[in-house]
């Protein structure tokens, strides 16, 4: 515990502080995201901000790798694939490469991870066990990319996407910490560098995550998921449960824009999050809002799942945000009515 502590402590620290730097170095250089009709920002602010959660990351996992708390082929699918999209989403951040680029990228990294970890080719429900075999790499790959993606969609107001990877990782070491060391302090590590970003880009947000943050996190919290599976330590389907707020959102989302006939991939403000801050919600009432509805019954349903009851708990997770996104688009589509 006391290596936790330390590690959340120095992560928090080293995040704010490169952030910090980076605000600076970014504002000289004109690094800036300047607000229009799709922004919920008024004036020009910083973007990239989350390569300080990268590099802590980085860090953690080459520590964890020379100390003996992660196996080396757990820490190279790790330390390749985050390389590979962080560099991807600074780059867009800075120069706004071409999608193809991106996804390119994306898969590139998320091959890296199934081709080290062997894929997922089983996965873990309470008592049993569904073989998947190899469609396990294709379903790795795929989530994998979905993950980072979900994730850069999801990073639109102050705050949010930071908070929703310290609720979810600082929960997640709490599970793990005794079956997995190695993960504990990765999932610690994200924890404290998500803080330290926090003390930046809480609302008010004075820098922005960029998606070279958003596409780490994401490939970050793939990459727990798919060695907690496999190394029989905390089941996948137990980090999807906590990742439940944004992975309801952005995939309904995205099915409801292709029902609806428009380009799925272009930008838009479609979210229940955005329809929230255009209802008139604050940044901070939808940052306190992920806040109770995580601690008050994310956190409870993990902790259950992970004893066991995955089917049950993930129903209920899967049905919580289903509905609360189903109630937030009728009330947005009544808004727009009147």
């Amino acid at each position: 515990m006391r290596i936790l502590a330390f590690t959340v402590a120095f992560s928090a620290a080293a995040s704010s502080a490169i952030t910090y730097w980076f605000m600076r170095v970014a504002i000289r250089l004109g690094f800036l995201d300047h607000p229009n009709e799709r922004s919920s920002h008024r004036e020009p602010t910083p973007r990239g901000g989350g390569l300080a959660i990268a590099l802590v990351l980085i860090a953690a996992a080459t520590w964890s790798l020379h100390a003996g708390w992660l196996e080396p082929r757990h820490a190279y699918a790790y330390l390749g694939g985050v390389v590979a999209v962080a560099t991807v989403g600074l780059l867009d951040d800075v120069w706004r490469l071409r999608a193809r680029w991106k996804l390119l990228g994306h898969i590139l990294a998320a091959a890296w991870l199934a081709g080290w970890l062997g894929g997922l080719p089983e996965v873990r429900y309470g008592d049993a066990v569904l073989v998947l075999g190899p469609a396990g790499y294709a379903l790795a790959s795929i989530g994998t990319i979905w993950l980072i993606n979900l994730y850069n969609f999801m990073d639109g107001a102050d705050g949010l996407a930071a908070t929703q990877a310290l609720l979810a990782s600082s929960f997640g070491a709490v599970l793990l910490s005794g079956l997995h060391p190695g993960l504990a302090l990765m999932a610690i590590a994200l924890a404290g560098a998500a803080a330290g970003f926090l003390v930046w880009n809480a609302p008010p947000a004075r820098v922005f995550l960029g998606d070279v943050g958003s596409y780490t996190i994401g490939f970050t919290f793939a990459y727990l998921g798919m060695v907690g599976e496999s190394a029989g330590a905390l089941p996948s389907a137990v980090w999807l449960l906590l990742l439940s707020p944004f992975i309801v959102d952005a995939t309904l989302t995205l099915l409801d824009r292709c029902l609806g006939g428009e380009i799925w991939y272009q930008a838009h403000r479609d979210h229940a999050y955005q329809r929230c801050l255009r209802l008139g919600a604050g940044h901070g009432t939808l940052l306190w809002g992920l806040i109770l509805i995580t601690v008050a019954l994310i956190w409870p349903l993990a902790w259950y799942a992970a004893q066991g009851a995955i089917l049950k708990a993930l129903a209920v997770a899967l049905a919580f945000n289903g509905l609360l996104w189903l109630g937030i688009r009728y009330r947005f589509k009544r808004h727009i009515e009147q």
